[in-house]
C-alpha cells in the first residue's frame, strides 16, 4: 500500500511487486490523498505507462491531461500533449485528437509545431495501416478519410485516395467508391 511518507524509489519498488490492474487501483487511490506535486507527476508518469501497456488509450490520455495541468516546462507540456494526441488517435477518438491539436497550436512555436504536424500525420498513417493489417478496413477507411483533411501533399493525397478505393471496393461502399473513382479521373 502506498504512504504519504514514501520517496519515488520506495513507490516504484511497492509498485513493481503488483500486477497492472491493482497498479492502476492503488495509484488513483493514492493520487486522491493529494501527494507532494513531484510524487504526482511521478504517479501520473507510472499510471500512463500502464495504460499504454494495457491499450488504454483513452485513459492513458485522459492522464495526460492531468499531468500537463502540472508541468510549467513547456518542452515537457509539448511532448505530453503529442503523446495525448496519439492516445487519442489510437482509441479511434479523432474529435479529442483535433482538440488536443488545436491547443498544441496555441502553445508551441511555429518551428516546432511543423515537426509535430508531420508526426502526427505520420502517426495517423501508421495506425490505418495498422487498420489494415488488422482487417479493420473500416476504421482504416475512417483514418484515410481523417488523414485527406490534414495538410498532406498532393503524392500522398494520390495514395491516400488509392489506398480508399481499394477499402471502398473491398468493403462494397459503391457509392464511395463510384465518387471518388470520378474524382480520380477527373484529377488525370
Amino acid at each position: 500500500m502506498l504512504k504519504k511518507e514514501m520517496t519515488k524509489l520506495e513507490i516504484e519498488k511497492e509498485l513493481d511487486r503488483e500486477g497492472d490492474y491493482v497498479k492502476i487501483d492503488n495509484i488513483t487511490r493514492f493520487l486522491k490523498e493529494n501527494p507532494s506535486l513531484d510524487i504526482k507527476k511521478f504517479l501520473l508518469k507510472k499510471l500512463i505507462e500502464v495504460y499504454e501497456r494495457r491499450k488504454m488509450f483513452c485513459d492513458a490520455a485522459d492522464s495526460c491531461s492531468r499531468l500537463i495541468e502540472l508541468t510549467n516546462d513547456e518542452k515537457e507540456k509539448a511532448d505530453i500533449l503529442v503523446k495525448q494526441t496519439e492516445f487519442y488517435i489510437k482509441s479511434g477518438f479523432f474529435d479529442k485528437a483535433d482538440i488536443v491539436l488545436r491547443k498544441m497550436i496555441e502553445e508551441i512555436n511555429p518551428k516546432e509545431r511543423s515537426k509535430i504536424m508531420i508526426n502526427i500525420k505520420n502517426f495517423y498513417k501508421e495506425q490505418a495501416l495498422m487498420y489494415e493489417s488488422q482487417k479493420r478496413k473500416s476504421k482504416a477507411i475512417e483514418t484515410y478519410e481523417k488523414i485527406l483533411t490534414l495538410n498532406i501533399t498532393e503524392d500522398e493525397k494520390k495514395e491516400i485516395e488509392n489506398k480508399l478505393l481499394y477499402l471502398y471496393k473491398d468493403l462494397g461502399k459503391v457509392g464511395d467508391f463510384i465518387r471518388l473513382q470520378k474524382k480520380l479521373e477527373r484529377k488525370i
